[in-house]
This record gives structure tokens, C-alpha cells and sequence, in this order.
């Protein structure tokens, strides 16, 4: 059987992944984000496999003129990305990654938090506007923080928040997590 190769578009591949890639056979191909259909379907002529990690879409042309045997989106949400009627055409299964972007999004969300608590950006307007206005922020060292959702994410939000900053953590969840604090005093991702 001939090896197999596929065209990622992403930053976000790290070797690790091409590696793991490499070990099943598979070639890997990269090439930058964003690329116009014309160069996309120029890079796609010798792959079997796509791999969208970025704002590249796989529109009906794309797929029409390639040989694909599989579409794989990096991330989660692939609808906007993929001409599914094209893909159902030509028999073409599209499939997701649900948990490879889950810890830059946990990161993300706790940026977020620490520039609500401290107030980073309302002061840097104020700073810039000329007003210098002095505001209370305050520690984030036994502060309570609720978290909807104690999925892959929120626990992952949950772990930094309590281990950097010492937050205690309260949640809402479907289901109820047993082994949270276990796994965050082993230093184990949820």
C-alpha cells in the first residue's frame, strides 16, 4: 500500500503531531494559512489527506478537483470550513479533533479573567486617553471563581486558576466531576 499524504495548513502543528503522523505512514506536507482555491488545489494534487488548522476553507472546487479520501479539521466546528454536500458527493469522510485546541482556549479564558480582575485594559485606555485613573484590582488569592461547565476546558481553567493563582473553584456541571480535586492535587489534567 502506497503511503499516504497529507497537506496541513496551520500554525498550530507542532512536530509532535507530525511525528505521530510519520509513525502510521502518513507524509506530511505543509504549507501556509490562508491560501487562495487556486494555490490550495495546486497543493492538494498529490494528497489523500487535508488537514484545516487555520481560516482555509475546503469549498466545493477544492474538493471537486482534488483525490481526497479524507478531511480533517484541527480544531472543533469544521461546518464553516468544508463544503459538506461536496464531500457527501464524492464519498468523503470529514472528521474533527475535539481536544486539540482545549488548553490554548482554557488559556485564553484565564486571560480573559485576569484582564477583568486587574483591569488591564480598561486602564491602558484610560492610561492612553490621558485620564490616569487609579481603579481597585484585586488579588486573585482566595477569590472564588464559578465555572459553568466542568468539562475538558473548565477544568482545565479550573487547574490554572487554583494552582497559579490559589482561586478557589466552584462549578456547575451536568454531571458531577468525583475525581476533580484528586486529579488537581495529583497535578492531572482534566
Amino acid at each position: 500500500m502506497a503511503a499516504k499524504k497529507a497537506l496541513f495548513t496551520s500554525c498550530l502543528f507542532c512536530n509532535k503531531d507530525i511525528e505521530l503522523l510519520k509513525k502510521i505512514g502518513v507524509e506530511v506536507k505543509k504549507a501556509s494559512g490562508n491560501l487562495r482555491e487556486k494555490e490550495l488545489i495546486r497543493e492538494l494534487q498529490d494528497c489523500t489527506i487535508y488537514i484545516i488548522g487555520g481560516a482555509d476553507k475546503a469549498s466545493a472546487e477544492v474538493i471537486r478537483q482534488s483525490n481526497l479520501e479524507l478531511i480533517v479539521f484541527y480544531g472543533t466546528g469544521y461546518e464553516d470550513h468544508v463544503d459538506m454536500k461536496a464531500t457527501k458527493k464524492k464519498r468523503i469522510p470529514v472528521c474533527n479533533t475535539p481536544k486539540a485546541n482545549a488548553y490554548t482556549v482554557a488559556e485564553h479564558a484565564v486571560a480573559l479573567i485576569l484582564d477583568s480582575v486587574k483591569q488591564i485594559t480598561y486602564l491602558n485606555n484610560t492610561t492612553k486617553a490621558g485620564k490616569g485613573l487609579r481603579r481597585q484590582a484585586w488579588n486573585l488569592e482566595n477569590m472564588v471563581l464559578g465555572i459553568v461547565g466542568m468539562g475538558t476546558i473548565g477544568g482545565k481553567v479550573a487547574r490554572i486558576m487554583n494552582k497559579a493563582f490559589k482561586t478557589k473553584v466552584l462549578y456547575v456541571s451536568r454531571e458531577r466531576k468525583k475525581t476533580w480535586k484528586k486529579n488537581l492535587e495529583q497535578k492531572k489534567w482534566l
